[in-house]
């Protein structure tokens, strides 16, 4: 009967070895719970005819190069309610291809230039001009919401997040 105790302690206490060596063992190969992607907008209020650079840095995350990368840009819920009119008028920076620049564009996508190395970032801009019959004023926005997928050796990853807005407001008259 002692023998069958000391097993069940020897194989409990083993197992808890186990438990906290894996939880505190060195980082891990791929830290796909972090938000590759981050979003600034060069102005916080605009008003109607203004435009709106936005700067995108994707840093990987991954211990592995990544050997492609995709990310959309949309306009989110409460700029396409609100009547907000915007059109994307460039894309710049290290992308490999971009197609969010047509008349009335009001959202699109983009690829980063690859390989992108570990721990290595990659920025594009996209800048958008609010358009003269615009709605304003109140608490009008203009915001994005961007979705990125990324594949490395170490797998394929996908993650949403949403951007900065910028306030739409009325020329004084």
């Amino acid at each position: 009967m002692a023998f069958g105790r000391r097993r069940i302690w020897s194989a409990l206490l083993a197992s808890a070895f186990l438990g906290i060596a894996l939880m505190t063992s060195s980082t891990p190969a791929v830290a796909a719970d972090v938000n590759p992607l981050t979003v600034t907008a060069d102005k916080a209020t605009v008003v109607r005819g203004d435009s709106v650079t936005l700067t995108l840095t994707f840093t990987n995350p991954d211990s592995a190069g990544i050997y492609f990368s995709y990310v959309s840009v949309n306009p989110n819920y409460g700029t396409v309610i609100d009547g907000l009119k915007f059109e994307f008028t460039s894309c710049a920076g290290e992308v490999s291809w971009c197609n969010a620049v047509a008349p009335g564009s009001q959202g699109g996508a983009l690829q980063y230039t690859v390989p992108i190395l570990a721990g290595t970032t990659r920025t594009a801009t996209l800048t958008y001009r609010v358009t003269e019959d615009s709605t304003c004023g109140g608490a009008k926005n203009v915001g994005f919401y961007f979705y990125t997928y990324r594949e490395s050796s170490a797998g394929a990853f996908e993650y949403t997040a949403n951007g900065p807005t910028t306030l739409v407001s009325c020329p004084a008259s």
